[in-house]
């Protein structure tokens, strides 16, 4: 079960849903989807509560800084 919060929730559901009914169409009818991996060219800061990675902005700071 799933909680929305608010309408743009319920908005980006629809549109995860209508895309994956897409891909799925896609699939279907002998679609083939190639990934690319690429190694990212910075490492992004993790995605949460700011204060549970404290100590990782600080040191992206200092970097930043040196």
């Amino acid at each position: 079960m799933q909680h929305l919060v608010s309408p743009v929730e319920a908005e980006k559901q629809a549109l995860r849903t209508a895309i994956e009914l897409q891909v799925q169409q896609f699939l279907e009818h002998g679609g083939k989807i190639t990934v690319v991996n690429t190694a990212p060219t910075k490492t992004s800061p993790p995605r949460g509560d700011v204060w549970e990675h404290s100590a990782t902005f600080s040191e992206m700071a200092d970097n930043a800084l040196a």
